[in-house]
């Protein structure tokens, strides 16, 4: 457990030099295509018998990432 929590300060020391270095602002990198595709599979699969709202709320995460990667439809006029 000693092991879990040093590497969790690690972690928190790190994002927070890398937040202040960046100004404040982290900006998340847009969503590859292949990422989208592996999420998208991942999705796709059947869920368990219970889900926990920590679960959903990832689920929901996902698929927003992956909606907004994907491009826009346009319309065509003919």
């Amino acid at each position: 457990m000693a092991r879990v929590r040093a590497r969790l300060n690690q972690f928190c020391q790190e994002h927070a030099a890398s937040k202040l270095a960046a100004g404040g602002i982290i900006v998340q990198e847009p969503l590859s295509p292949e990422r989208a595709d592996e999420l998208a599979r991942m999705l796709s699969l059947p869920d368990a018998k219970e889900i926990s709202a920590e679960q959903m709320a990832y689920r929901r995460k996902v698929q927003s990432d992956i909606e907004a990667a994907e491009p826009p439809a346009e319309d065509q006029a003919a």
